[in-house]
């Protein structure tokens, strides 16, 4: 979980006195250490970035507040060129006037620039900030993919120019975050009118413009990514994080070579609507619509024409479940009353667990070896090493990890990743999972379904199909269960040595020779057979 460091001075200044564990508990946070003036805050929500600064935790506690730069005009523009739209397209950017500095508030400054682009940002991979002295910058600034070697400047910490390709090679931000863009045939700069640089993004800005002191009251701040949701959410904390200390907000156009203007900050709110039976059925509250609406304002909700605006500066609410979570935070899980049993009963395990229970005995007791493994993985496991076509699967939006950015629709590749690991252990490996797995279901809530199956492997080098079919036929046995094969075709398998497997000719999973293709993605030097079937089919 993300962790801060907030000076209890912060405190004072924002909120006017230091929030207690309940306080703290409202905006997701809990204090896990106090060093001497500071304190140390850990954020219980990753899908929160706005919370990630004294800020963001002050803004959750101090009730409605009106942010009237997202109805702004903007004044100036930061035209993207069309070479940059290969690297990184995506650009967000505002102005800070009259802004009140302090050391303790530019750390604070510094500590929510360095945290959004690390986490939320993925080590800056799609999400980069740049803050400026704007006092030298003359507009409008151009956004332009250049030649490694075509342009100059002095970066932070160092005294001497060096050509892009120069600061990659030696400056310690290029060389730490260098692999972002090294393969690429331009490099991002951003620039002003008179061709001053601001910043070489995502690596470093610009000595001469982008060194901020406590001393600077204009100030310029952009955002650069590769996903635009991204940026966007990103501009407007950064935005209203600098409005609750004082400042003034002017927003910028932002110019695309195919003409699209984009303001920013730019509000991304989308309208929802939540009746009271939906609050009462999940809460177990009764509370009218005039209660809801001044609880959702507190929570910096506006209320137009009936409909729910969720705060431009959160992009979490993917259902009315969150907006209804909101609530319970802001009325105060303090003010529920406790519900005393009413009815005695006896837990026992549903017929599918006990089903899953008796597979699992099964497959030990016939020779194999369980794991246990994550649902989340990666789409080159599902896909590229599986040699499989591109196909619909359900994918983790603003993923921390490339390696748990997918959710497993076949438990196979997950039993492949611990065989390829397992080269010097000895043979036979013999190895099953028992799990749940998600399928892409545009018909069905959320479009998934998810499902148990049962995916076992069988590698050494004389592992065939007929040995593999011999453990499915010892398994239905055991299960009293008839099935039957047919001859069917896949990318994963051996052509002729794989067939789809049938329970009351219902397909329900497939068995066969791995291609000698998958084996090599995955680094795996002998043969391997497997078999996988849904097990809520037969249950």
């Amino acid at each position: 979980m993300p962790t801060i460091v907030v000076h209890k001075e912060d405190f004072l200044t924002l909120l006017g006195h230091i929030p207690d564990t309940d306080e703290l508990a409202r905006a997701k946070s809990q204090l896990v250490d106090i060093l001497d003036d500071e304190l140390k805050i850990e954020i219980a929500d990753t899908n929160r970035p706005d919370l990630w600064s004294a800020e963001g935790i002050v803004r959750e506690l101090s009730g409605p507040k009106e942010y009237s730069f997202f109805d702004t005009s903007p004044q100036h523009e930061v035209i993207v060129s069309p070479e940059v739209l290969e690297v990184r397209p995506y650009i967000g950017a505002f102005l800070v006037k009259d802004i009140k500095l302090t050391d303790i508030s530019l750390r604070s400054i510094i500590q929510s620039q360095e945290k959004l682009s690390d986490l939320y940002g993925r080590g800056r991979r799609d999400i980069a900030i740049g803050i400026y002295d704007a006092s030298k910058i003359v507009f409008p600034i151009h956004y332009r993919g250049v030649h490694p070697s075509e342009v100059r400047f002095t970066p932070l910490d160092m005294t001497e120019a060096l050509s892009l390709a120069e600061i990659l090679d030696k400056h310690p931000k290029g060389i730490e975050y260098g692999h972002l863009i090294k393969s690429c045939k331009f490099y991002p700069l951003l620039v002003d009118n008179d061709n001053k640089v601001l910043s070489f993004p995502p690596i470093i800005n610009s000595r001469d413009i982008g060194e901020v002191t406590p001393t600077h009251t204009y100030l310029f701040c952009e955002t650069t990514g590769t996903n635009l949701e991204m940026v966007l959410l990103v501009t407007n904390i950064l935005a209203t994080n600098f409005a609750d200390r004082g400042a003034q907000i002017l927003p910028i156009l932002i110019v695309y070579p195919d003409g699209k203007k984009v303001k920013t900050p730019h509000d991304i709110s989308e309208p929802w609507e939540l009746s009271p039976h939906e609050v009462q059925e999940l809460l177990g509250i009764s509370l009218d619509m005039d209660e809801i609406h001044s609880i959702l304002r507190a929570a910096n909700y506006r209320i137009k024409d009936g409909k729910l605006y969720p705060p431009p500066w959160r992009a979490d609410i993917m259902s009315v479940a969150d907006i209804i979570e909101d609530i319970a935070i802001h009325r105060g899980y303090n003010t529920f009353t406790p519900l005393g049993l009413t009815d005695f009963t006896v837990g026992h395990s549903t017929p599918i667990e006990e089903l899953i229970e008796d597979i699992r005995n099964i497959m030990v007791g016939i020779g194999f070896e369980e794991i246990l493994s994550h649902v989340l993985t990666s789409k080159d496991n599902l896909i590229y090493r599986m040699n499989l076509p591109e196909r619909k699967i359900i994918e983790i939006d603003n993923v921390m990890s490339l390696s748990y950015s997918v959710l497993r629709d076949t438990i196979i590749p997950s039993l492949l990743e611990v065989e390829s690991l397992s080269s010097k252990s000895l043979y036979p490996h013999k190895l099953f999972e028992v799990g749940e797995v998600v399928i892409y279901d545009p018909g069905s809530p959320e479009y998934s379904r998810t499902v148990n199956h049962l995916a076992a492997i069988v590698a050494h080098p004389q592992a065939n199909f007929s040995e593999t079919h011999s453990y499915l036929n010892a398994l239905f046995h055991q299960l009293n269960l008839t099935y039957k094969i047919e001859p069917t075709s896949h990318p994963s398998y051996i052509p002729g040595r794989v067939a789809k497997i049938l329970v009351n000719n219902h397909e329900i999973g497939i068995i066969g020779e791995l291609h000698p293709e998958v084996l090599t993605r995955w680094n795996i030097k002998v043969p391997v057979t497997a078999f996988e079937i849904e097990i809520d089919a037969i249950g």
